[in-house]
């Protein structure tokens, strides 16, 4: 409603804001990055420039009143004072306020093979048993969780102060039973979970090597930061890409992947060379890069997928 206030957490530039301001809701953001903060502002979305906090939860409630939404979409796993966040969300939040955020899910990096999101931004992996646990310490308590396909799986959680007014969904229960049945807090499933890994790259080695002794010419497509995880963990370098397109981020085209020096080229090279096969290095986007790049299939190129284990299409 008009006079209910959403405040985010790692705002970004106000793209989730933007259409609740949109519609009259008032709206907060805070995110730490001041040129991306300045963006934000310049857009009309209220932001404050720094880190969340309790201390700082404490001044926004006093000048902005308590929120009936505090939301954090993929930032609290790369939070390391989690205790001190989540007090500062209980004080923010109305009674009858709800906290939701969105991280990766460890049961789907465990069953996808997800290796490459393991990297320095991401300080924690979560499942929900821990959670629950964590926030009831917290004076909160979860009380929904939904499964979203993003980043190859993750988890949206909805919490609430304990006591609060929302019910428990059976979703709750359905997700704990799951991760009891795969003993998620035991060491086995991390086991074979390396042992899958080392699976998947001597697979995906020999798939390459043999095409390269045949004279096939790879290239990479994506160069997020989980790309650099991938390509070290498999150990591939220039002498077996020549190249790596990436669409998403033009300042990187030009430039060079960390450490193995591969080019970044504009995806305008991938036709203009028109190489044989093309390693999917944005995985997540697979779907929606073969489809934006059909000529390339069509004149007899081909996708490799890694993971969970190589595909070539």
């Amino acid at each position: 409603s008009p006079d209910a206030l959403v405040v985010e957490i790692g705002s970004n530039d106000g793209i989730l804001l933007k259409p609740l301001l949109q519609r009259g809701v008032r709206v907060l953001g805070v995110e730490p990055a001041h040129a991306i903060a300045g963006r934000a502002l310049e857009s009309g979305v209220p932001t404050v420039p720094e880190f969340f906090s309790s201390k700082l939860a404490a001044r926004l409630q006093a000048e902005h009143g308590p929120a009936d939404v505090v939301t954090a979409n993929n930032v609290f796993a790369h939070l390391k004072n989690l205790e001190d966040i989540v007090s500062g969300v209980r004080r923010l939040l109305k009674p009858d306020g709800v906290f939701t955020f969105e991280v990766q899910y460890l049961g789907d990096l465990l069953a996808g093979n997800l290796f490459d999101i393991v990297y320095h931004e991401h300080l924690c992996y979560y499942h929900v048993s821990p959670l629950v646990s964590f926030f009831s310490a917290k004076g909160m308590e979860v009380f929904d969780v939904q499964r979203v396909p993003v980043h190859g799986g993750s988890i949206r959680v909805f919490v609430q102060r304990k006591g609060g007014p929302h019910p428990r969904d059976h979703r709750l229960d359905v997700i704990l039973a799951e991760e009891r049945a795969r003993g998620l807090e035991t060491p086995l499933p991390y086991t074979r979970f390396s042992e899958r890994m080392e699976q998947n790259k001597r697979a995906l080695q020999g798939l390459l090597g043999h095409l390269r002794n045949e004279g096939k010419r790879i290239v990479g497509y994506g160069a997020p930061a989980k790309a650099t995880t991938f390509l070290y963990t498999f150990g591939i370098s220039r002498n077996t890409l020549d190249y790596i397109v990436d669409d998403d981020a033009t300042f990187k085209q030009g430039r060079y992947m960390p450490g193995l020096h591969v080019p970044i080229v504009p995806p305008s090279r991938l036709h203009l060379d028109r190489p044989e096969y093309c390693l999917l290095l944005a995985w997540n986007f697979a779907e929606q890069i073969m489809r934006n790049h059909a000529d390339f299939a069509n004149r007899g190129g081909r996708f490799i997928i890694p993971v969970p284990e190589p595909r070539v299409i």
